[in-house]
């Protein structure tokens, strides 16, 4: 039985009871793989900062639970000191400086991306 359906039967069926269910820092998403590098993932998302679950579209029926899951996934794509210091020589080495300057003494905001999808499923009690 999922997590979920087990909260949920704790909780006699009703949406409204079920306690809020952390997730795990261990289960975010990453894509600091090397194929990641040169598909753009890791620059557009890499080691994801917040992930989010709601759910809408939920039905009870004679036990049997249908629900959409919306997982919102966010990271800010920043750079540190030691993104500068990693990186200063490579291929990227004066744009993660430059970059590190705007951040950091001129008040720009790191990238934020921001990635939305939903899924339904269905369960029982």
């Amino acid at each position: 039985m999922s997590l979920f359906s087990s909260k949920l039967r704790d909780a006699n069926g009703n949406i409204n009871n079920v306690d809020e269910m952390p997730i795990p820092t261990i289960d975010r998403p990453k894509f600091t793989w090397k194929r990641n590098v040169f598909n753009g993932l890791t620059f557009l998302l890499n080691d994801t900062a917040e992930t989010l679950v709601d759910i809408t579209n939920f039905t009870l029926v004679n036990g049997k639970w249908t629900a959409t899951f919306v997982i919102t996934i966010k990271d800010w794509f920043g750079v540190d000191t030691n993104d500068v210091i990693n990186y200063q020589y490579g291929f990227f080495g004066s744009g993660f400086a430059a970059w590190w300057l705007l951040q950091h003494k001129r008040g720009y905001k790191p990238v934020q991306t921001v990635v939305s999808l939903g899924v339904t499923l269905s369960g029982n009690l």
